[in-house]
This record gives C-alpha cells, structure tokens and sequence, in this order.
C-alpha cells in the first residue's frame, strides 16, 4: 500500500545513489498534498542543488520538473485568486527557463526520456498563458517521441501527452478535439501500455485520466453551444472521474488537489443542471 502524502517528511537531506529515487518518490507524493506546493519548493532546490554537485545531472532535471509542478498547484488551488496565479508564473516562468539551460549545458548526461517530458512542462506553461497554438506545438513533439519508444514502462507517457493535446485542440476549437479525447480515454482502459500503468502504478493512471475529464469538462461547461452538444459526455467524464479518484485500497485523500478539481466542476454542472 501507499504511504500518503500527508504522512511523509523529507527534511535534512543528504544526497547519495542510494537513497535519490526514494526521495524522488516522497517528493512526488508530497506534492500532491493539497497547500503543500509552496513549503516543497525550498526543500526541491535544496535536493537538487546537491544532485548537481554530485553530477546525477538526470536527477537534477526531474527536480526542475517538480519544482513545475509544485508552481502549477499554486495555481491550480487558487484559480480565483489572481495574486497566488502571479506567484505559480512568477516561479514556473524562470524555473523553465532555468531547466531548458540546464538540459542543453548537460545533454549527453540526462535520461532522454526525462529530457523528452520537459516539453510535456514548457507545453502546460504555455496552455497557463492561453497561447494554445504553441503548447500544441510542444505536445505533439513530446507525443511524437514516446509514441516511438517500445518499451512499455515508458511509452505510456503518450497518454498524459495526448489527454493535453486534446486540450489544447479544444482551447482552438479546432476539429478532432473530441474524437482525440475520446480515443485517449479509451485507450488508459484497452490500450497495452493503459493496462499497464493501471496495474503497476495506479496513482498516475488515475490522475492523468482524471485530468482530462475534468478539464475537458470544465471547458464545455464554458460554452453554450459545446454545453448543448456534449450534456451526455460531460456527465460520463465527471462520473467516470469520481469513480477512479479512489486507490485500490480505498484512500481518497491522496487524490486531495485532482478531487477538489473535481468537485468544482461537478458543482458546476449542478448549476447548470447538466447532471
């Protein structure tokens, strides 16, 4: 079983080979504790100032990304609150800019597969400043990758990919959008590499998959012709969302941020009787 997020505490770090991955683990755990994002991020530059010294340039770069991913929690639990979405973009702007200097000074030293996904963070950046033509550029790039790759245990990347490509087609309004969401949804329950994920790592099946339903959601929710044309399916994504954001062994609060997400737009959908 999982340890919960909210169990966990990662303080006086000292870096060593064997003991980088756990701490990756905890890190990631943490971060998804809902108000835990900001007090993560000294203890990220803490961790990956040392890997950098001790030359686990990969490391280093996965602590980029969670320091991303720590900025675009901010934002996610503070959507109403235009001072806390400066604060994410005040974090997660320079962090990229940081990271993308990082990786072409180290190159040949990182995990292309960790390189890869940094487009997967420059791509929801730019979905965060609504320039949605650029991020799906960046999506269809770090798509194009993992859909290369054989191996199992990383090919199943695509299909957190190809849930944001989706989005950003949807933002454009440009046709596909819903056959590709559909398509994607589909494949984290039939797919190979879905069935996988699903079976060795719950806890990213179901916020990836999630993730698309409640955005997706969020945004014909938005519009009143979208509303109309997709009732049926919105109720199917939100229902499908409620039903997975639970572990195996029961445990909701992990899933704290992705089912306050949920709830928001859940209640929305009430408001406007679509349930």
């Amino acid at each position: 079983m999982k340890e919960k997020a909210g169990s966990l505490s990662i303080s006086g770090f000292t870096y060593s080979e064997g003991n980088i991955s756990e701490t990756l683990r905890k890190i990631g755990l943490e971060r998804e504790k809902k108000g835990a994002a900001k007090s993560l991020i000294p203890i990220i530059d803490d961790v990956r100032s040392q890997a950098v010294k001790a030359q686990d340039f990969t490391s280093a770069t996965v602590l980029y990304q969670e320091k991303l991913l720590c900025a675009q929690h901010i934002i996610m639990e503070n959507r109403r609150n235009p001072a806390k979405i400066v604060e994410g973009l005040s974090i997660m702007v320079p962090t990229s800019k940081e990271m993308i200097e990082f990786q072409k000074k180290h190159e040949d030293k990182i995990d292309p597969i960790v390189a890869a996904r940094s487009f997967r963070f420059l791509g929801r950046q730019a979905d965060l400043f609504h320039q949605y033509g650029k991020s799906e550029k960046y999506y269809r790039q770090c798509l194009q990758y993992f859909e290369g790759l054989e191996p199992i245990e990383q090919r199943y990347n695509r299909l957190e990919l190809s849930g944001f490509l989706s989005y950003s087609l949807l933002k454009q309004r440009k046709p596909g959008w819903f056959d590709l969401t559909q398509k994607t949804l589909s494949e984290f329950d039939t797919s190979e590499e879905g069935k996988w994920l699903k079976d060795n790592d719950y806890y990213p099946w179901a916020v990836w998959k999630s993730g698309i339903e409640i955005r997706t959601s969020d945004e014909v929710l938005g519009s009143k012709k979208l509303r109309s044309q997709y009732r049926v399916n919105v109720g199917e994504w939100l229902g499908d969302a409620e039903s997975i954001l639970r572990m195996p062994d029961g445990d909701t609060e992990v899933f704290g941020i992705r089912r306050q997400e949920l709830s928001e737009v859940t209640q929305k959908s009430r408001r406007m009787k679509l349930d």
